[in-house]
């Protein structure tokens, strides 16, 4: 990169250009600096002649009481013969002495006495009783009083005062010659610009020099910046480069990523349809039922009801299959889970999965074999969430196996901890499908889950459990011969919770072995259901009569705590069924202030809601539910629990 060199030449001309700038900038301030100041002296000189005329005038016109009368004929011989002699003794061209309206009383030019001068600022300014002075050219002189002046004079206008009283009596017009005035301002002008201009001169040749030495440094400079300068340009155009590259990457990202959300929403809107229609499709059933029961079409075939009733039971179970599959889906996506590390048995958790889905096979003659390592005898993890991705693998595999076909259970080590398979003689899946089979809102085909009964959400879950266990799930498949799919997960030992509480499957399953350990004794005892829901509030007291207890209904939370704590003071029940979402007061709420309360602290209490996320358990718990139930739950595990309660109220009692 070439660049035009600055020439000397230029440089002196701006130096040059730029003191004559200064020297006249200089001379111009130093002139009316000057002018100023002999503008003051001269004023100061106007000042004391104006001082000396009033104590002249005062003592010669003011008459026995003290009045002066500028005016009178016998003050005109006054001002005279005191005009002439200061004129004289001063060195003065005129004086005028005006009234307090400005008419001339006395000058020496005797033709402008008597005239009124209108329009003079300086006469006005003393008049008002400020001093004022102007020069005045023999133009202007000829302008305001009719005679023409043969040279500049400079006019100083100064009030008349009264010894007294300080009153304005009237104004001097004092006239000096302005030309050895001018002559001076000129003589100090040029004294103090030839001063001011040797030093410019002085300045100008160090800038000079100055300046020299610093465009060689300039330049030198410039040099390495220009080369610095391309060094960063190729620096930045690498960089720009790079950041082009990035940006084509990311850009094909995005591309890539609108291609897979439109492939989710169109998964998501085929997911919709499906479980819409799994939904609805046990509730015709079921509906269906009831209506042909409510009309009396079964009253009279026995063995007819008892068939609508186990398939109004088997409907309504599909439905909370359904229900609870979206549910866990949706938890696990959401991170909310907890994770328990215990040693079990492989073979012994393989053949509970297996027995799990016995009865789904119907009438399929399927053969299951196990495969385990020899060494593989026992594993730590989360027991129950494998044996849930084992249930579902092997649903899935007993659904799509028809006639005699076999399903084969394996169980292997490997370097990340165990692997498990399951290997079926189904439809199998095409390989370009293969990857997408986990994915949430997927379905190989409508028509298969159609075809093979399901909701679709089961490889999804199972893809979500592999990786909270930290493991993962894949698939081996040829389409029309079957399809092999795997389970890895590492060992995992103690407990990780992200929310330090009893599951709602423990709740149950301690709740069905007190029932086994304790009797159902109810005698005289009352339980109170607080629930909005009145067709549920006609089922449980229908349910715990036929058990034989004494039930008490109330509608909110309000109603029951006016049962409990009324004025009427009726017996405590001895047991409280409590809804969550209540209107009002929620049961939350209610539960707390229960438990504040002396008299029904130690009352048990089991929450029964519609609400099943682990969160809102927690929260039932910390507020101090004995036990959680999430409807629809199983009315013979709830009674087991009730009756188990009741069972340790009874012993602290005792």
């Amino acid at each position: 990169m070439k660049r035009k060199q600055p020439t000397h030449k230029r440089f002196q001309l701006f130096s040059l250009l730029l003191v004559l700038l200064a020297s006249s900038v200089v001379t111009a301030s130093d002139y009316w600096t000057s002018l100023k100041s002999v503008m003051v002296q001269s004023e100061n000189y106007a000042d004391r002649v104006a001082s000396h005329l009033s104590r002249l005038l005062i003592n010669q016109s003011s008459d026995a009481e003290g009045q002066v009368d500028l005016e009178s004929p016998e003050s005109f011989k006054i001002h005279q013969n005191m005009v002439e002699n200061v004129i004289g003794g001063f060195g003065l061209e005129n004086i005028k002495i005006f009234n307090g309206e400005g008419l001339i009383l006395f000058s020496l030019d005797r033709s402008v006495i008597g005239n009124m001068v209108e329009g003079n600022r300086s006469l006005s300014m003393a008049l008002a009783g400020v001093n004022s002075s102007h020069v005045a050219t023999p133009k202007y002189h000829e302008k305001t009083y009719g005679n023409r002046a043969q040279f500049p004079m400079l006019e100083t206008y100064v009030p008349i005062l009264h010894p007294d009283t300080e009153r304005v009596l009237g104004a001097y017009e004092i006239y000096q010659d302005y030309r050895p005035l001018s002559a001076q301002v000129i003589s100090e002008t040029f004294r103090a610009s030839v001063t001011h201009i040797f030093l410019f001169l002085v300045f100008a040749a160090l800038f000079y020099r100055y300046g020299r030495v610093t465009i060689r440094l300039h330049d030198h400079q410039q040099q390495l910046l220009i080369k610095e300068l391309e060094e960063r340009v190729e620096e930045r155009t690498f960089e720009l480069k790079r950041s082009r590259d990035r940006i084509s990457d990311i850009l094909e990202k995005k591309d890539e990523m609108f291609r897979d959300l439109m492939i989710a929403d169109e998964y998501k809107k085929s997911f919709m349809g499906l479980v819409s229609h799994e939904l609805r499709t046990p509730l015709t059933v079921i509906k269906g039922y009831l209506t042909l029961m409510r009309d009396g079409d079964l009253s009279d075939d026995q063995d007819g009801s008892r068939q609508a009733v186990n398939t109004c039971l088997d409907e309504s179970s599909k439905l909370e299959i359904i229900i609870n599959n979206i549910l866990e889906l949706s938890q696990l996506e959401r991170g909310v889970y907890d994770l328990t590390g215990e040693e079990f048995e492989v073979r012994g958790l393989i053949e509970e999965a297996i027995e799990t889905v016995r009865p789904e096979m119907g009438e399929k003659k399927i053969d299951f074999s196990v495969k385990i390592d020899e060494n593989l005898e026992r594993f730590s993890t989360d027991r129950l969430k494998v044996l849930q991705v084992m249930q579902q693998l092997l649903s899935n595999a007993v659904k799509f196996t028809s006639g005699k076909g076999a399903v084969t259970v394996g169980a292997s080590a490997s370097h990340r901890g165990i692997v498990f398979s399951v290997e079926d003689e189904g439809v199998g899946i095409p390989d370009a499908q293969v990857n997408e089979i986990f994915s949430l809102f997927y379905q190989v085909d409508i028509s298969t889950t159609r075809n093979y009964e399901g909701s679709g959400l089961g490889l999804a879950i199972v893809r979500s459990i592999a990786q909270i266990l930290g493991g993962r799930a894949w698939v081996q498949s040829e389409e029309g011969k079957g399809s092999t799919f795997f389970f890895e997960v590492p060992a995992l030992h103690g407990t990780t919770s992200l929310a330090q509480m009893p599951s709602i499957r423990a709740v149950e399953e301690s709740a069905s072995i007190s029932s086994v350990a304790t009797p159902r004794d109810t005698s005289s005892k009352t339980v109170l259901i607080i629930d909005d829901d009145e067709e549920y509030l006609f089922l449980l007291r229908k349910l715990f009569v036929e058990e034989g207890y004494n039930v008490e209904l109330c509608h909110d939370a309000l109603q029951g705590l006016n049962r409990l704590y009324g004025t009427n003071h009726p017996p405590l029940p001895a047991i409280i069924l409590l809804d969550v979402r209540m209107p009002h007061i929620n049961g939350i709420d209610m539960l707390r202030i229960v438990r504040r309360n002396m008299v029904t602290r130690e009352t048990p209490v089991i929450i029964v809601s519609a609400l099943g996320q682990e969160s809102q358990v927690q929260e039932g718990f910390t507020a101090g539910a004995n036990a959680y139930f999430v409807k629809p739950m199983d009315h013979d595990v709830l009674l087991a629990r009730m009756a188990f309660l009741l069972g340790e109220k009874t012993q602290k009692e005792e």
